[in-house]
Order: structure tokens, then C-alpha cells, then sequence
């Protein structure tokens, strides 16, 4: 007989192609099947919610925690209101003073000249906490004063400081006797308009050329003489006045070659007196 010779069945590794295969497990009996491990749903309960992060296991634990961390919060909460509202008080008692400075084309290039300079629209007055609107109109008569205000209450809140600068357009067109009851009653209206508003009134200035008069010394004269009762009405008022005793009419250099505008020396002038004004009106126990 010839020897059995090799199978072919072997691989290059060594390895049968009907070899064993490993199952890892334990080896059952056919037709038994594999038996389920019995869990206890208590000690299911018990120990899932461990199995993560740790927490508390009972809502009555869960309750302590919420009251004692509530303990510790309210105080500090308490506290930081307090604080808010403590500086919000604070900053309403330290709100800025609104100026309203309503006039005519003295007014307009008054603002000019203040927004080009070193003090700016506000006069420098921004460390009293001093808000200016300036509010110039060229040409303006003293009857544009009332449906002014109006139209600007329309639109603001009432300022807690008026200045007004009117009237030198009227002089030589209305009798003096009669303007001086337009003023008076238009001081009582504004009052009435404005009952929390301190009124100003800002001198009119001299001319050197006046538009219903070639008289220019009894034009001059009358300006005088309104405001000295001008002065007098808003004092009386609990109001306050403003003078520029530096600007009369013989000081051509205070004035534009108009005879009416005011000129750059003029203009600065105009201001340093109405910054002084606004300062004494503010802080009256300071002197500046």
C-alpha cells in the first residue's frame, strides 16, 4: 500500500481551514437556554442614581439642599439690590440742571462763537453738571417767545432754568408803556407754563445802529429802562437777571461793523457773563 499522502486542506500558516474556533463563554447544552440574572428593583433604585454624578437620593434631601443654599443667597441678593437702588437714588438727586437759553441772533451766534471755544456749547459748566440748548433764532420779536416754549415743551421736559434774551427787535416799534405790559404778562404766563422753572432774563444790549430810530441814544435809553423793570419782575418772580456792563455803545470793538452783532471780544464778553450768572444761580454760597 502507498502512504497516505498530506491534505491539501493546510494553509501557509500552518493553520486547517476546519479548525477549532474559540467562543468566549461558558459552553451550554443544546436546547437549554441561557438563564436571565434576577435583579432586585430596590437595590436598582439604591444605587442607579450613584452610578453617576452624586446627588441626593430623597426629594426631602433634595429640599434641604435647596433651603440651605437659599439661606446663604437671599442675604447677598438683599444686598445687591440695595445697592442698585441706592445708586440709582444717588443719581437722581445728582441729575444735571437743563438750561434753556431761547433769544434771538445774539442767542444763535452767541452758541457759535461758545462751540468753537475752549469751554464748548456748555460754557465749561459740565463739572456742575449743566446742560445748555441753545435755542437762536435771527430776527426774533419779543410775541415769538410764548408759541417758542411750547413748541420745545412739545418735544423736551420741562428745563429747570430759562434764559431769555428778546426784545431789542421791538424797541422803536412798540410804545414803551405798552411794551412793558406785553412783558409782564408774558413773564406770568411762562410762570404758568413752567412752574418748576427758574427764569432769566438776559439784558438786552446797546446798539450802536437801530432799525426803527436814527436816534441812537434814546434807543438806547429805553433798553435801559426795560431792563431795569425787566430785572425788577423777574427778581420779584424768585427769577434772576444777567448784565454786561462792559458792552455799551461807545465800545465799537464789542460790536460787528453792523453795529448790532456782537464781535469776537463782544461774544467772549457775552459769555463769561452768562457762565458767571449760571454758576450764581447753581451754587449762590460760592463766589466766582
Amino acid at each position: 500500500m502507498q502512504p497516505r499522502q498530506k491534505s491539501h486542506s493546510l494553509e501557509e500558516g500552518g493553520r486547517t481551514s476546519n479548525a477549532k474556533r474559540k467562543f468566549s463563554g461558558k459552553a451550554r447544552l443544546p436546547g437549554v437556554k441561557r438563564k436571565c440574572k434576577a435583579v432586585d428593583p430596590d437595590k436598582s433604585q439604591e444605587t442607579a442614581p450613584n452610578q453617576g454624578r452624586a446627588g441626593p437620593s430623597t426629594p426631602t434631601d433634595l429640599e434641604d439642599v435647596v433651603s440651605s443654599v437659599a439661606e446663604r443667597m437671599i442675604p447677598e441678593l438683599n444686598k445687591a439690590i440695595e445697592t442698585i437702588i441706592s445708586k440709582r437714588l444717588d443719581t437722581s438727586e445728582d441729575s444735571g440742571k437743563v438750561v434753556w437759553i431761547v433769544g434771538s441772533s445774539i442767542i444763535k451766534w452767541a452758541f457759535f462763537y461758545a462751540k468753537n471755544s475752549i469751554d464748548g456749547v456748555n460754557l465749561g459748566l459740565e463739572r456742575h453738571n449743566y446742560s445748555l440748548f441753545w435755542q437762536g433764532k435771527g430776527g426774533m420779536n419779543w410775541f415769538d417767545i410764548i408759541p417758542k416754549i411750547k413748541l420745545l415743551l412739545r418735544y423736551e421736559s420741562p428745563p429747570e432754568i430759562l434764559v431769555i434774551h428778546c426784545g431789542a427787535n421791538d424797541i422803536g416799534k412798540i410804545p414803551l408803556l405798552r411794551f412793558r405790559a406785553i412783558m409782564q404778562s408774558t413773564i406770568t404766563e411762562l410762570n404758568q407754563i413752567l412752574p418748576n422753572t427758574t427764569i432769566g432774563w438776559s439784558n438786552m444790549l446797546p446798539r450802536i445802529s437801530w432799525r426803527f430810530s436814527s436816534d441812537v441814544k434814546s434807543q438806547n435809553l429805553a433798553a435801559i429802562r426795560l431792563n431795569n423793570f425787566m430785572n425788577r419782575l423777574v427778581s420779584v418772580n424768585g427769577g434772576f437777571f444777567i448784565k454786561y456792563p462792559e458792552i455799551t455803545w461807545h465800545a465799537k470793538e464789542m460790536f460787528r461793523s453792523d453795529g448790532v452783532h456782537l464781535s469776537n471780544i463782544g461774544n467772549c464778553v457775552f459769555l463769561f457773563n452768562l457762565q458767571r450768572a449760571l454758576q450764581q444761580v447753581g451754587f449762590p454760597e460760592k463766589i466766582y
